[in-house]
């Protein structure tokens, strides 16, 4: 089976995260409960990527990496 355009886009922002040095799910998190994009790194275009993405998309791939 193959993933979802947004599943995609998530890996690449959690990959984005990583390669930066940053611990994805407390970054995703931050930015979800404050709205702030500074969470996001830039580096890939991570920042960019994570506003073509929903709350609730967002929500429920931070579920799933718990």
């Amino acid at each position: 089976m193959e993933k979802s355009e947004s599943a995609k886009i998530f890996d690449e922002i959690v990959s984005a995260l990583t390669e930066a040095g940053y611990e994805p799910l407390m970054q995703i998190n931050g930015y979800l409960e404050t709205g702030n994009i500074t969470y996001i790194t830039r580096k890939n275009n991570a920042r960019e990527k994570i506003l073509l993405l929903s709350h609730t998309d967002l929500e429920n791939y931070i579920a799933k990496l718990k």
